[in-house]
């Protein structure tokens, strides 16, 4: 974070290229962090005495010790002021604290601008369209969110996701919502919906479940690692929707890109390598004169790329041990499946041609297979 503890510039808004002002970052709360000194206290000094211009003595007046009003969360370490926490600065009648929850009392827009800090955030309004809040820890909305972007540790949305596909919600741990309606929602861990998703894109890396008696999944792709659970997928009118379980969709995509970065890192080692070997054919030889300090480095680029070549192999194999075991996943569905639907398991795929009621699919010898589910 950078963090400009300047208190006289909050609620200004920044000035960008061409002397344009961007009413969308007003800098209204110093993001602080842990450690991070935030006053320092002068010690007051002596003043010297003065004459007039016809040699009066003008006796001086000394400093004063000012004393400073210290509230939570703050150290004290000789003449500077710390913050034992993560959090943001509030001055109030000359008492500093740092706060670890930061409570927007409104909605964000242009009246608090974007949101961006290391704690928690508590949002009792709405977070309007075309702003985003970013959070190292829980966000917490008592209203929906519109049009926006919302990042947390912990995202919890009273009321609903709605939007086009430019609202983009992310969670690490778990994600909860009332309904989601064309936005895209990404999750490391768990979702849970009372009501309904619809025409959106879902990801979670564990499981997706739909709490509410009459709720429902209809159009857009719906995935995640382990499970979904819904009452009813997908409508008459037959809307495209996809549900998608046993791929983690977090892991697929890091397992492609590591396999890349792994084929890259060998090769490049296995080239040092040779070049090793140039220098120094054989074990009982010596390097030539000249070339030790380009030997000494190549010896210590292989190391490094070996212990490279070492994690990302475990990593890897880690991530199939976690495909293998998601081949158990499962879409359970409550009450009705409509024809339109198109059910993925571990890549394998079941396309929906007529009403189906109370269904648990699984993947059974290389087919989907369902049973009823009561």
């Amino acid at each position: 974070f950078k963090v400009d503890l300047s208190i006289e510039s909050k609620g200004r808004p920044k000035e960008i290229e061409g002397g344009r002002v961007d009413y969308k970052n007003l800098d209204l709360f110093s993001a602080i962090l842990e450690n991070q000194i935030i006053a320092e206290k002068i010690p007051q000094t002596s003043g010297e005495d003065g004459k007039t211009v016809k040699g009066r003595i003008i006796k001086a007046t000394h400093g004063k010790d000012k004393r400073i009003k210290v509230g939570r969360n703050i150290l004290i370490e000789g003449h500077l002021f710390l913050a034992k926490i993560a959090g943001h600065l509030s001055v109030v009648n000359d008492k500093i604290d740092v706060l670890p929850v930061l409570e927007i009392r409104s909605d964000v827009d242009l009246s608090t601008g974007n949101i961006t800090f290391p704690g928690d955030v508590n949002i009792k309004g709405n977070v309007q369209a075309g702003f985003f809040v970013r959070a190292q820890g829980a966000v917490t909305i008592n209203g929906s969110i519109y049009g926006a972007i919302v990042e947390g540790n912990v995202v919890d949305v009273k009321h609903g996701i709605q939007g086009s596909y430019d609202t983009y919600v992310k969670a690490i741990k778990t994600l909860s919502a009332k309904f989601i309606e064309n936005a895209d929602v990404y999750c490391e861990g768990d979702i849970v919906v009372t009501e309904s998703i619809l025409h959106s894109k879902i990801s979670a890396g564990n499981k997706i479940t739909m709490t509410g008696s009459k709720s429902i999944i209809a159009g857009g792709h719906i995935s995640a690692g382990l499970e979904v659970d819904a009452k009813n997928i997908g409508t008459q009118m037959a809307p495209p929707t996809v549900i998608e379980v046993g791929v983690n969709p977090i892991l697929k995509e890091e397992f492609i890109k590591l396999k890349d970065s792994y084929k890259e890192v060998v090769t490049k080692q296995e080239g040092v390598q040779k070049s090793l070997k140039l220098i120094k054919p054989t074990e009982a030889s010596v390097v030539p004169e000249g070339r030790q300090e380009l030997f000494a480095k190549l010896t210590k680029a292989n190391f490094a790329m070996l212990g490279e070549i070492e994690e990302m192999k475990n990593r890897l194999m880690f991530i199939e041990e976690e495909f293998s075991k998601m081949r158990n996943g499962k879409i359970r569905c409550y009450g009705t499946i409509f024809p339109g639907a198109k059910l993925i398991i571990s890549n394998v795929v079941y396309p929906v041609r007529e009403v189906i009621q109370h269904a648990l699919f699984l993947l059974d010898e290389g087919e989907i297979r369902f049973t009823v589910y009561s």
